[in-house]
């Protein structure tokens, strides 16, 4: 298409439309973005509040898992203490 300002009026006026089209078609290209941005933006904040009770449950859990650690150790410590006892009474009676 020649330069607008070396244009007739029929080519000016095809020209307009022409852009008016392009205009419209940016127009609906903006909005579907915009919508997607929304959307996207909305899952974001939909995962960060996923993300922040998960954060927030598993703070809540650490005291009982330290517990539990703490309850396992004290067994696995009476445990030994029991086989080495064992241990004793079977070197005792020379069965070892």
């Amino acid at each position: 298409m020649p330069e607008p300002n070396k244009m007739d009026r029929t080519e000016l006026e095809d020209y307009v439309r022409e852009l008016e089209r392009e205009n419209q078609l940016l127009g609906k290209a903006i909005q579907q973005a915009t919508r997607h941005i929304e959307k996207s933006s909305e899952k974001d904040a939909e995962l960060g509040k996923i993300l922040q009770e998960s954060i927030e449950d598993s703070s809540d859990e650490l005291p009982q898992l330290r517990l539990d650690k703490d309850e396992t150790e004290e067994a696995l410590a009476s445990l030994e203490e029991t086989v080495d006892e064992a241990i004793e009474r079977m070197d005792e009676v020379g069965r070892w």
